[in-house]
């Protein structure tokens, strides 16, 4: 009966008395395998930020002026400007754009014209009909904050999910990015 009870030093004794071998690492399967500590990993997080020299001034966000021919609904006609920003810029935030080539995260200062990049905002403008058609057209200029980023652009952003296959990120708050572990 006392032999069940004996301590866990005894039973690691007995094991290796019996003579199972345990295998050996050699110097050079330890090159790169640091154990999970605190300061191992802030040893390998300063180890790669010395390794890749990409440039700080790389940004994701982008302020870009554009111009968007834009077709103003029967409904908007007393206030055509709030009803173009309504019906077809707001809906645009968040979600990719194509003829922006970009995520737009946010526009201001919207304004109406008769030709692209035209009209500051203090003369009047003529809206173009088509053929019989109810709705009225006209040129929507506005600077717009896209989020465009390039290969090389650090991105900032905290850990979500992390399992074997892949990382999780969300990024500014606003956007999850995966990464795939290799």
């Amino acid at each position: 009966m006392a032999e069940n009870h004996k301590s866990k030093g005894d039973k690691k004794h007995k094991s290796s008395a019996h003579g199972e071998k345990k295998r050996k690492r050699e110097h050079k399967e330890d090159v790169g395998h640091k154990s999970k500590s605190k300061k191992h990993k802030s040893d390998a997080a300063a180890t790669l930020s010395q390794v890749l020299d990409v440039p700080d001034n790389i940004s994701p966000f982008h302020l870009q002026t554009s111009s968007l021919f834009l077709p103003l609904a029967p409904v908007s006609q007393k206030k055509p400007l709030e009803g173009l920003c309504a019906e077809h810029l707001s809906p645009l935030i968040l979600t990719y754009y194509p003829p922006l080539a970009g995520v737009l995260l946010s526009y201001h200062n919207p304004r109406l014209s008769e030709k692209p990049f035209g009209n500051d905002g203090t003369e009047e403008v003529l809206l173009q009909n088509i053929d019989e058609y109810a709705v009225s057209w006209a040129w929507v200029t506005a600077e717009f904050l896209l989020f465009k980023p390039e290969k090389g652009a650090w991105l900032e952003g905290y850990v979500n999910l992390a399992n074997e296959g892949h990382v999780g990120i969300v990024c500014w708050n606003l956007f999850n990015a995966s990464i795939e572990r290799k």
